[in-house]
């Protein structure tokens, strides 16, 4: 074996170490079983919650706006909805955030049990009745700061 194959192979092994230690931070190993990260109590909240919800879902929220589901990914709550009477090549993402933002932002804000108050962002994702993406409303607790 030459000196440049047994420094490669070195080198593959040092690099095989330094990426199983990497990703032991992110997952661990206990007793030969993969372990992994625990969700924080909130997220373990979001999901039974959207769970809940998703039990009675869907259900029309006006005579044109149907919740379809939610989601909860990490700390964001996902709320789904489809627009019945318009396709998404009728209404645009801007026109969804200049007509929903404002209001969606209020009642983000103001609620008593108040999502934001948990430190918890949202998005408002809306479909059109050919279940393509129109436009997502996006809000954050730091948004609520002027309320």
């Amino acid at each position: 074996m030459n000196l440049s194959k047994k420094r490669a192979g070195w080198l593959m092994a040092l690099a095989a170490v330094l990426a199983g230690a990497f990703i032991s931070k992110f997952v661990g190993f206990e007793s030969g079983k993969i372990v992994y990260p625990k969700r924080s109590s909130l997220s373990q909240s979001l999901l039974q919650t959207a769970s809940e919800m998703n039990s009675t879902l869907p259900m029309m929220v006006d005579e044109q706006t149907r919740l379809d589901n939610t989601l909860a990914l990490d700390e964001t709550f996902v709320y789904n909805y489809t627009l019945i009477h318009y396709n998404s090549g009728q209404i645009t993402g801007k026109d969804i955030n200049d007509f929903l933002f404002a209001n969606i932002l209020n009642k983000y804000c103001t609620a008593k049990s108040s999502l934001a108050k948990m430190g918890v962002a949202s998005n408002y994702n809306y479909y059109g009745n050919d279940a393509k993406l129109i436009g997502v409303v996006k809000v954050t607790p730091g948004q609520c700061l002027h309320k």
